[in-house]
């Protein structure tokens, strides 16, 4: 992203999308989200919201009732 000289965008970007994830109880997307947007954080020398992100990422998968996303039949882990 800081290749691309677009991080503030980015951030605005998966701000958003995050927010609407929220309110759509998509945990597993909302992770992947969360995951971009302290990727971004961390390109804006930001490590704190970066840090805040990825634990807050983790830790909706780590809670997951089936910890496998949805296009996974079994339910399971591999």
């Amino acid at each position: 992203m800081r290749a691309l000289d677009r991080i503030p965008e980015a951030i605005d970007f998966h701000t958003t999308a995050a927010r609407i994830l929220r309110d759509l109880d998509q945990p597993w997307n909302l992770a992947q989200t969360l995951a971009h947007l302290a990727a971004a954080h961390a390109d804006n020398d930001q490590p704190e919201p970066a840090h805040q992100h990825r634990t807050e990422a983790l830790t909706l998968l780590d809670d997951s009732p089936t910890r496998a996303p949805p296009h996974c039949a079994s339910g399971s882990r591999s």
